[in-house]
């Protein structure tokens, strides 16, 4: 074996209890430690030393003593942090999916609602159909509208032909007749 390694089993020996010593010699020599650094070995090292120490004791040479109660309390600082760092990460992480989706979407909706036409032909968006155009389609009419010298011409060309009408309460109105 090492001696670094012989150095720190003859140190957890010297702390642990007498009746538990020889047992606690033979487990040690079957684990086999063949490195000083070994993280096993070092835990052990660290346990005797929390173990051995008195634990009505809080100072020791100007310099404190961990006793069990304030490695409690240690821990369950540490664990307090941790659940609120964690909780403000997770917090942090929602909100900022909420609000790239809201901008995201809102961004979008902005974009169709301003340039409309422009992004459905971009993206070979069917134009909505009006049902009074498809009416008229059937019928064998197609509406034609035309723009000239500041003039619109709105004008149906087909088998079909328009009148003018008048509601019972005087409003006038336009139909069409195949």
């Amino acid at each position: 074996m090492n001696p670094a390694v012989n150095a720190k089993i003859e140190a957890i020996l010297q702390r642990a209890r007498p009746e538990v010593r020889d047992e606690l010699a033979s487990h040690l020599a079957t684990c086999a430690f063949d490195d000083p650094s070994d993280s096993g070995l070092n835990a052990l090292v660290a346990q005797s030393l929390l173990l051995g120490q008195d634990a009505s004791a809080t100072d020791r040479s100007d310099k404190a003593v961990a006793t069990e109660a304030s490695l409690a309390r240690l821990g369950d600082r540490l664990e307090s942090t941790t659940w609120t760092v964690a909780h403000f990460k997770l917090g942090n992480l929602m909100l900022a999916c909420v609000l790239s989706f809201g901008l995201g979407a809102g961004g979008v909706a902005f974009a169709f609602k301003m340039w409309g036409p422009t992004l459905s032909s971009l993206f070979s968006l069917p134009r909505a159909t009006d049902a009074r155009l498809t009416i008229l389609s059937s019928e064998g009419a197609v509406l034609r509208v035309q723009s000239k010298e500041g003039t619109t011409y709105v004008w149906l060309e087909g088998s079909i032909e328009a009148r003018e009408g008048q509601s019972k309460t005087g409003v006038s109105y336009l139909y069409f007749r195949p």
